[in-house]
């Protein structure tokens, strides 16, 4: 229990009286009668049972929390007792989160409930715990504090951040996808796999028309297909030094795990199945999954994957890709790449042509692109944009050489890959690639 800045002031009060009383003895019983009644007054305030019982409090918090993005969690409490709380709660929230909205002052009414809603924004994935919520409760007269733990603890998951998902889903019932800058190509009635029969619609295609099904009918009968399903995607995550590399305030890493969550849901959806297989450092596998709990599954094996400080051997994740996976498949390395990594990605990418399609796509540091774009007012700046600049183009000519050899390449921005990663793979089923 501590005395609150109240009686503080009190003490201070009766201390300016006792100056006074030094110059004006015959003030001096008044001022005992009001010292007196004062520390009466402070010990009946303490000496009160009602305000240092435990209020009840329960957090409502998910299992799982996006990284890097905001979350509502709610403290619930509850007075049991017949006297007004007045309290001021601050959560137990993990020292990795961000948080707003606390400390918050609440007045609870005897036998009532209060909610209180703050929000968090987790920086680091993994397992963390949230600890009982402090409670800070003031004397009836405001003169002391007492500070309780209450309520229980919270373990939750911090995964990589799953929002894009949920807004696709969204987009893609009402067909606005664009909004998200997923470019869904129309393909009437074209495919790869035939799907039905059907009457002639203006619009279609000569070569879609079956004519022994039009001499039958004595109409014209044209022919659908459909998106070829069960297909498989394989993502060869990089979990090497070169990995560590932070745009801003989230890690290449993390981007990398957003833009396979999403692209897993797109291809889930699209009937395909996906896998996952880690190298450098890191070794893990996910076997093919599908359907409704596939990115579940996925979510389930990557939250806490860290990068390391491993070197990147493309040639040996080549070899584990050839002997876990049989079925012809996509497979898509996430990475980054240098001008120095030609010599190895490429045998790499030419193991896997004959039985896989390979798409690479390699993250570029935005600290790159705003020396290029600087002014080379002084020699300094110059010399940086010139290092900037063939540092680039050694960038290019890698993935230049990669298209070259068959494989899909892309060279951009963290933040950029999620959308275009899935552009590509929409780009590929729809050319049937596969």
């Amino acid at each position: 229990m501590r005395p609150t800045s109240r009686i503080l002031l009190v003490v201070l009060a009766l201390a300016l009286g006792g100056l006074v009383v030094a110059f004006f003895p015959s003030l001096e019983p008044a001022w005992f009668a009001v010292a007196g009644l004062g520390a009466v007054v402070a010990v009946l305030d303490a000496s009160r049972r009602d305000w240092r019982t435990q209020l009840v409090v329960e957090r409502e918090v998910a299992d799982g929390l996006p990284l890097d993005a905001w979350s509502d969690v709610t403290l619930v409490l509850e007075n049991p007792h017949s006297a007004l709380a007045t309290v001021e709660v601050f959560d137990g929230v993990p020292g990795t989160f961000d948080c707003e909205h606390l400390p918050r002052v609440v007045e609870l009414e005897p036998q009532a409930r209060s909610r209180v809603t703050y929000r968090v924004r987790p920086r680091r994935r993994g397992r963390v715990r949230f600890d009982r919520a402090h409670v800070l409760r003031r004397s009836p007269l405001g003169l002391w504090t007492v500070n309780q733990r209450a309520g229980a603890t919270s373990d939750v998951l911090v995964l990589p951040n799953y929002r894009p998902i949920v807004r696709y889903a969204l987009l893609a019932v009402a067909n606005r996808l664009e909004q998200m800058g997923i470019r869904k190509k129309p393909r009437r009635g074209l495919g790869k796999s035939f799907h039905q029969l059907r009457e002639y619609r203006e619009g279609d295609l000569l070569q879609q028309i079956d004519w022994k099904a039009t001499a039958r009918r004595s109409e014209l009968i044209s022919r659908e297909f459909q998106e070829e399903r069960d297909q498989q995607v394989v993502f060869l995550l990089d979990c090497g030094q070169r990995m560590r590399s932070v745009d801003g305030a989230t890690p290449h890493f993390d981007h990398c795990l957003n833009a396979m969550l999403l692209l897993s849901y797109v291809a889930l959806r699209q009937g395909d199945s996906v896998s996952v297989l880690t190298f450098a450092g890191e070794e893990r596998w996910l076997p093919p999954v599908k359907g409704a709990n596939g990115v579940r599954a996925v979510l389930d094996r990557i939250f806490d994957l860290e990068p390391t400080d491993a070197p990147s051997d493309y040639a040996e994740a080549a070899r584990r890709v050839l002997a876990l996976q049989r079925k012809r498949s996509l497979v898509v390395w996430l990475t980054n790449l240098r001008g120095e990594d030609a010599s190895e990605v490429l045998p790499a990418v030419a193991t896997l042509r004959a039985r896989h399609v390979s798409l690479v796509a390699s993250l570029r540091e935005a600290r790159v692109d705003e020396l290029l774009e600087a002014e080379r007012d002084d020699v300094d700046a110059a010399t940086t944009a010139g290092a900037a600049a063939a540092y680039a183009e050694e960038r290019q000519a890698v993935v230049a050489a990669l298209r070259s050899a068959g494989a899909r390449a892309l060279d951009l921005r963290a933040p950029d890959l999620p959308v275009a990663l899935a552009n590509e793979y929409l780009d590929i089923k729809s050319g049937g690639v596969l």
